[in-house]
């Protein structure tokens, strides 16, 4: 009888164990965190873009920063001719040594073996022989490139309305694109490549679900692989908050459509800051909003700067840095 009972208590104690297992919340997953690095220059407005490269990549007598430990993807969107070779070589060797994977943005609308009257100087609009010049930099310098983004190309492609607009069918989009990324690809089989759009200026167009399923559709075609996912480059609080009703609209259609998404994390330029901790403290504003005030935690978050702060990638003496940023992301999800 005895062991009858001990038996039965260790049953029940097993089966409250298992109940309260499965109550329990489950740990939250902090997004794939990408950190982008700035042009390898010195800019005329006081940006000083060599900075971050050299604290990360070149100097050997300071000890890792602890943020960088939770970033996945170093990612550049800049010239690569401004960077030298032997500041690749560090480069790609301590991402190598810190196994981060490294991502491009690339212009991604050949203009090359298409009708020449229109894309010049649009936004988008690339050569593939250029792009084929920094996939064979990147693995001369002993890079592996992991991801390459699309900047724009339905955007740009498609609904673009300016000067020299190509309107072109979103086949033509897609079969555009593909002879840009496929020089990549030539160099590096397993890359997979994303895509970057504009909200809400994409989800102002009425047809842009259809169009958007289409041009998933037409460029596997083209390409031979699908889009691996969609990162959204948000115009923040200038249009008035449009921008939350796009992003839960975008981060809908992605669920549905089972597409990873991203958030690209800065502010509104040029009239969202006058100074670093102003740009910081309206991304970190920005960042908040999304992710506790929608609840939209995407699948990747972009930390990138194309304005003009902060001044560094990486605090100093001089001020904060752009990693300023990650660190409050961080401890926004809890993660030490």
């Amino acid at each position: 009888m005895l062991r009858m009972r001990k038996s039965f208590l260790m049953l029940m104690a097993l089966w409250l164990h298992s109940v309260a297992a499965a109550a329990a919340p489950a740990k939250a997953v902090t997004p794939e965190i990408w950190f982008f690095l700035r042009p390898y220059a010195m800019t005329a407005h006081g940006v000083d873009g060599r900075q971050g490269w050299q604290r990360l990549f070149l100097q050997t007598d300071t000890p890792w920063p602890p943020f960088m430990s939770h970033v996945r993807v170093v990612a550049f969107a800049g010239n690569f001719k401004t960077v030298p070779d032997d500041v690749l070589v560090k480069t790609f060797a301590k991402l190598e040594e810190r196994h981060i994977g490294f991502a491009i943005e690339s212009l991604a609308q050949s203009w090359v073996g298409f009708p020449e009257h229109c894309g010049r100087g649009v936004e988008g609009y690339t050569d593939p022989p250029g792009n084929a010049h920094v996939a064979r930099k990147v693995k001369a310098a002993g890079g592996e490139l992991t991801y390459v983004t699309m900047d724009g190309p339905l955007a740009s492609g498609h609904y673009y309305d300016g000067p020299n607009a190509c309107h072109d069918p979103i086949p033509v989009v897609a079969a555009r694109a593909a002879a840009v990324m496929r020089e990549y690809k030539k160099v590096f089989p397993n890359v997979r490549i994303g895509d970057t759009e504009p909200f809400p200026a994409l989800t102002k167009h009425p047809t842009w679900r259809r169009d958007y399923q289409e041009w998933m559709r037409a460029f596997e075609k083209a390409y031979g692989e699908p889009i691996a996912f969609l990162n959204m480059d948000v115009n923040w609080p200038q249009d008035n908050g449009q921008w939350r009703a796009s992003l839960r609209q975008a981060a809908a259609f992605a669920r549905t459509n089972r597409l990873p998404v991203g958030v690209i994390y800065n502010t509104a330029i040029p009239g969202g800051a006058k100074s670093d901790g102003q740009w910081l403290a309206s991304a970190v504003g920005n960042f908040t909003a999304v992710e506790r005030g929608l609840g939209i935690v995407p699948d990747k978050a972009l930390f990138e700067s194309w304005a003009f702060f902060p001044k560094r990638s990486i605090g100093d003496e001089s001020g904060p840095g752009e990693d300023y940023l990650v660190k409050q992301y961080l401890r926004l999800h809890g993660a030490k």
